[in-house]
């Protein structure tokens, strides 16, 4: 049970990761906030978020900075929005997924509540090692913006 546990831990946290890296990273290199802050505005209170009302906050969070980023750059840069729906939606091409097409995210998401949310301690633990986890990752792989 514990391998797994931990297994599950890493394969969540890994793919948490591969939506939020590209964007602290792209956040990080334009402006004056370190890398530790921006990665706890979308970690800090993953456990409990998630705990209370599943991924909507998480999704919202990612898809409010994708849009607002589209938006500044006059469409000129979706490639965030458009690398952040791919992952969510686990797509192969571009194209905007069908209406009432579930996300990958609440997929896993789902598939580890059922697993662990019969005992409610080993659900928060599972979802704060999610969460050190992935504040660990982005902050030990992305870089600060350098100081000229």
């Amino acid at each position: 049970m514990r391998q797994e546990f931990f297994r599950d831990v890493q394969e969540f946290s890994d793919y948490l990761d591969s939506i939020l890296r590209p964007l602290v990273k792209l956040e990080a290199n334009e402006g004056s906030a370190s890398v530790s802050g921006i990665a706890r505005k979308y970690t800090g209170d993953l456990a409990t978020n998630f705990s209370e009302n599943g991924v909507q906050k998480f999704m919202y969070q990612v898809s409010s900075f994708v849009e607002s980023r589209e938006r500044k750059s006059k469409g000129k840069e979706s490639w965030p929005k458009i690398n952040s729906r791919k992952i969510i939606y686990g797509l192969e091409s571009s194209n905007p997924p069908e209406p009432g097409t579930k996300t990958v995210l609440e997929q896993k998401f789902l598939s580890y509540q059922s697993k662990y949310s019969e005992d409610k301690q080993t659900w928060k633990r599972f979802l704060r090692e999610v969460e050190m986890r992935l504040l660990s990752l982005l902050l030990l792989n992305v870089r600060n913006k350098s100081q000229a």
